[in-house]
């Protein structure tokens, strides 16, 4: 099951990265820092420890990372974002605005971290090792963990309680740490996991509360 996933994995990663022959490509991968700040037709493709910063006027098709970093606040990727890692390399994308079309794929131990922003659909895909971290977010679309890859997501009220769920596939509600809701659907394959951990305030209050019943008794 885990070579078929992979072989799996690894076609739809080399048919994703090949682009039709009628788009072109921008490239960033100079190992500098970078703003994308204007409207193309085109694809980026950000590697080699390059850093990208999508702000507000930015528009591209899709964006695809290879060992880079990048952060998008603002603008919009019109359909998905695949953040990959290879040859021992390492990947962060954190997104705090801005919309995504179709969904965020993370692959092989990139790290992905959610703040804010908009998901219009697709939602998250998470595989191969790689970790996705949800703070807030208007996120649509399911929840879909593989291949001992885990997504974490922070906040309060949801109807699983918090730590590991611990069934392959359902709803999950609540409210994340910045105060949007999530609704969405999940699946869970290949030893993956999808976590939920008290936001921050949550946490101090329950540390406090334990505390104060200790001193009692």
């Amino acid at each position: 099951m885990m070579k078929n996933s992979v072989l799996f994995l690894t076609i739809i990663a080399i048919l994703h990265f090949s682009p039709p022959k009628a788009q072109a490509v921008i490239n960033y991968s100079d190992r500098g820092v970078h703003e994308f700040n204007s409207y193309t037709n085109d694809y980026i493709d950000v590697s080699n420890n390059t850093t990208l910063n999508v702000v507000a006027g930015g528009s591209c098709d899709w964006m695809d990372i290879w060992n880079a970093i990048v952060t998008i606040d603002g603008g919009t990727i019109r359909q998905d974002i695949w953040a990959m890692t290879r040859d021992g390399g390492s990947n962060l994308l954190t997104v705090s605005d801005g919309l995504i079309g179709t969904g965020i794929d993370s692959l092989y131990d990139s790290q992905v971290v959610i703040n804010g922003g908009v998901i219009l659909s697709g939602g998250l895909s998470s595989f191969g090792n790689s970790q996705i971290a949800v703070f807030g977010g208007s996120i649509n679309g399911v929840f879909s963990a593989e291949d001992d890859s885990t997504i974490t997501i922070y906040g309060t009220n949801f109807n699983y309680g918090y730590g590991a769920i611990t069934i392959s596939s359902g709803t999950l509600t609540g409210i994340l740490a910045n105060g949007n809701t999530i609704n969405n659907n999940f699946n869970m394959y290949d030893n993956a996991s999808i976590f939920r951990v008290p936001e921050p305030g949550t946490m101090l209050l329950v540390c406090l509360g334990g505390f104060l019943l200790r001193k009692r008794s």
